[in-house]
């Protein structure tokens, strides 16, 4: 069965998964995991969808699925950096 655009049903879920799974590998090479080589290849996944993604909407519910778990991934540091900041005041 074909969705929109002649792609699969199951494209955009497959997609949406390799958004994701880019995400995480961001997060991977930052601190406090810190495995730094994965920042070479974290992107790759993402941007390959993006590439043979054509929809622009799509593009841009890609671009928000991998900066939302790259943005819950590293924020972990906040609230402990809040706290510190509430008791220096």
């Amino acid at each position: 069965m074909e969705g929109s655009g002649g792609r699969s049903d199951g494209w955009m879920l497959q997609a949406t998964a390799l958004a994701v799974f880019s995400g995480v590998l961001h997060v991977l090479a930052l601190p406090p995991y810190s495995y730094g080589w994965l920042g070479f290849v974290a992107l790759v996944p993402f941007l390959a969808i993006l590439r043979f993604e054509s929809r622009f909407f799509q593009r841009i519910f890609l671009g928000l699925v991998f900066g939302l778990v790259t943005v819950i991934g590293t924020s972990h540091w906040m609230p402990k950096s809040i706290a510190i900041g509430n008791q220096l005041a």
